[in-house]
């Protein structure tokens, strides 16, 4: 009988034995717990302790939901033999901090990278063909996105994705700091959840090129307290501000949009677009609608109550904002060549756009002239606005500085030809 447990014994630690090897030397105890099958990661059973995990190159796609809500997670690398990200894969790993995606990545899929409320950097593959809805939603700490050039289906505009052609707004990133968002007007569609979780973008206005805002698309935009929306739009589809609770002030260009009753779920109660409002109007109006509580829930209150619950908004910011407009210490010409054929001008004090929805005296961000050779990028037209691109790949660049006679500015010209 002893004889007999002795060799039961023996054999179980040979099977232990055996277990042991089976994980590669060099190999972790997490990697160890993957699935892969046909080139496809299903499974990985993460442990409390992993804050990082190397994906094998032997994956083609990491499957749906793989690492969702693997909130141990600090920094994923995704290896260039990964063609495809699934559905909510990393959604909600609230600890993680760094993304980077390696060259060979073509799909992100739906709401991939969503509710990493800690992502603050992401790099982006040139390589990338789609972005599904809500890939980056809700990731209220990511400042930084990186887009590798040349990428032939997208274009990233400060911190803002749209396709190469600027017909789709993809992705608002909503760690974006500023306040007021002016759509390109090349803009056609919004891309779903496109605006989740912007909490710092208080006021936006809809591209001229948009004809339908379609559900989601605005959908739970944190911050957003006015919007405005032209004549082009003829309807707004179910869904489309759903929770955007601090959405105080609506204004409609065209008096016969068709809204869908279901627009505003969760916003305030009582919020009720204005028609027939032109731009000059909503820039006027727009500090004047609040929200109030009340006994019977929160109503939308407008005139001098409005201006006791907007004081801090409608003083100080409206003065530096007209200041802003009109206060310019110098104007600019850039003219922006590609291949030594002229695709467009960057003018009026400095700005970034010209042609643009508001005219030429908007508050856009000034030219950067801190670079020492003054204005170097590339240039890119999208429906009349004109951006500036960052780059050292440029041929030539000039530059002459002379004094208007009539007002004493000083006027500063460049010219900028690039390789594309």
């Amino acid at each position: 009988m002893k004889r007999t447990l002795c060799i039961i014994a023996a054999a179980l630690l040979m099977v232990g034995a055996l277990s042991i090897l089976l994980v590669a030397p060099g190999t972790s105890e997490a990697e160890s717990s993957m699935t892969i099958e046909d080139g496809v990661l299903v499974r990985y059973a993460i442990s409390n302790n992993d804050t990082s995990v190397n994906i094998p190159a032997t994956v083609r796609e990491i499957g749906d939901e793989v690492f969702m809500n693997a909130k141990s997670l600090e920094a994923i690398g995704i290896p260039s033999s990964v063609k495809k990200i699934g559905k909510r894969a990393f959604y909600g790993c609230s600890g993680l901090t760094h993304v980077t995606i390696q060259n060979g990545t073509e799909s992100i899929g739906e709401s991939a990278f969503a509710m990493c409320s800690r992502l603050s950097l992401l790099s982006l593959p040139t390589t990338l063909t789609e972005v599904g809805d809500g890939a980056f939603a809700g990731d209220v700490a990511l400042d930084s996105v990186i887009l590798a050039t040349p990428n032939p289906y997208f274009f990233l505009n400060e911190n803002v994705l749209y396709n190469m052609n600027s017909t789709r707004l993809v992705s608002y990133i909503a760690g974006r700091t500023d306040a007021d968002f002016v759509m390109p007007v090349s803009v056609k569609t919004i891309q779903p959840y496109a605006f989740w979780g912007s909490e710092h973008m208080k006021s936006a206005y809809v591209s001229n090129g948009v004809e339908t805002i379609e559900s989601f698309a605005f959908c739970n935009a944190a911050g957003l307290e006015s919007i405005y929306i032209p004549n082009s739009v003829k309807s707004i589809e179910a869904y489309a501000f759903r929770d955007c609770r601090n959405l105080k002030y609506v204004a409609i260009e065209n008096g016969a949009c068709d809204i869908d009753p279901a627009a505003f779920d969760g916003c305030a109660e009582g919020l009720e677009p204005e028609f027939d409002v032109n731009k000059s109007a909503f820039r006027t109006n727009a500090g004047r609608f609040a929200v109030k509580k009340t006994a019977s829930g929160n109503k939308i209150v407008s005139g001098n109550e409005a201006k006791k619950i907007n004081n801090k908004k409608n003083g100080a910011e409206e003065a530096k904002t007209e200041s802003d407009k009109n206060g310019d210490t110098g104007s600019a010409l850039s003219s922006v060549s590609g291949n030594g054929k002229s695709v467009g001008t960057v003018e009026n004090g400095g700005s970034l756009v010209v042609n643009s929805v508001w005219g030429t005296k908007a508050p856009y961000k000034p030219v950067d002239r801190e670079h020492p050779k003054g204005i170097v990028g590339a240039g890119k037209i999208v429906g009349g606005s004109a951006f500036i691109i960052p780059t050292d790949n440029y041929n030539s660049f000039s530059g002459n500085e002379k004094k208007e006679k009539n007002t004493g500015k000083n006027t500063v010209s460049y010219n900028v030809t690039y390789e594309r």
